[in-house]
């Protein structure tokens, strides 16, 4: 049976694949970005139109999508069959895709969903690691009551949020770089911790600590939940790994209910409980650093009654 989300952006796909193979690069790749921002990865073949770029001589095209995915969090899998018809085993796909250095947190996921399903737990359970790689640390107390400040005098009505990406009635504060005040210790304190986190991956035995980035870029983002704000599972499909810290704890709130945790677990596309994932529930506490691989599905409990949670969440995302 045809995939419903895959017919409705067909006409677009063949447009923007045509484009590619008539050497029309920058026309097809915006078609592909713009699907990609919309949430339309799951949908998309990119793996099979790398294929046929391939066959028809566009090296260049294909080199250009195939980097375009995969800094934009897309899928390289082709899933199903070669051209040829030949089934293709994703697992072991996906294995020679990491193996070549193209992964990025939905391929992970899409993979250790995989393996699930075909009840290989202690795979799963392996590639999180999680006791390593959910680490909680505690960055200086004092500088949380001055980022409370920073990011309360920040917060804009107008910015709030009712739904977007995983985003719900939270207001969400870019630019945390150029608020001034305790802004340049607290990224400091943050930067090292992520930095920290990257090196102790990158010397484990994890199966992908050769492939943890030795450059990042990290990208900063203050977010405030009042009343019923909260996180819906999501992924940071753009990160390495992601960080999320506490300077206060929740206020008010549903507190005494959990109103206010976040979460880790598997993702809703899971449709039964399966082995080997994450399975945890934290209550920010004030200074509380939360790191973890952006593969990690993660959201938040809604506070339930009038409260206040505050956050700061960044992306560790290769540079280079």
């Amino acid at each position: 049976m045809a995939d419903p989300r895959h017919e409705a952006i067909e006409p677009l796909l063949r447009r923007a694949l045509a484009h590619l193979i008539a050497g029309e690069r920058e026309a097809g790749l915006a078609i592909y970005l713009d699907l990609l921002r919309a949430g339309r990865a799951e949908a998309m073949p990119v793996g099979n139109h790398l294929a046929l770029l391939e066959r028809a001589g566009r090296a260049g095209e294909a080199a250009a999508l195939r980097a375009l995915t995969l800094e934009r969090g897309g899928i390289l899998a082709r899933r199903g069959a070669a051209l040829d018809g030949t089934p293709i085993d994703p697992a072991a796909e996906y294995e020679a895709l990491f193996a070549r250095g193209l992964v990025n947190s939905r391929m992970v996921q899409d993979y250790l969903a995989g393996l699930s399903r075909r009840g290989e737990a202690d795979r799963v359970a392996a590639f999180f690691d999680a006791a390593r790689l959910l680490r909680i640390v505690r960055i200086d107390p004092a500088l949380g009551p001055a980022a409370r400040d920073m990011l309360l005098r920040a917060e804009n009505p107008a910015d709030y949020r009712q739904s977007e990406l995983s985003v719900n009635q939270m207001c969400r504060i870019d630019g945390l770089e150029e608020l001034g005040g305790p802004a340049p210790a607290l990224i400091a304190a943050l930067r090292t911790e992520a930095d920290r986190y990257l090196a102790d991956w990158a010397a484990s035995d994890h199966p992908l600590a050769d492939q943890v980035p030795r450059h990042i870029r990290v990208k900063y983002w203050g977010l405030i939940s009042r009343g019923e704000g909260f996180n819906t599972p999501h992924i940071h499909h753009r990160g390495w790994a992601t960080g999320v810290y506490y300077p206060i704890a929740v206020e008010g709130g549903a507190g005494h209910q959990g109103g206010g945790d976040i979460c880790v677990g598997p993702p809703p596309r899971l449709k039964q409980r399966y082995p080997g994932w994450p399975d945890a529930r934290i209550r920010p506490e004030p200074g509380m650093l939360i790191l973890m691989p952006s593969f990690y599905t993660h959201w938040t409990i809604p506070l339930g009654a009038p409260g206040l949670r505050l956050s700061i969440a960044f992306d560790m995302i290769r540079a280079g």
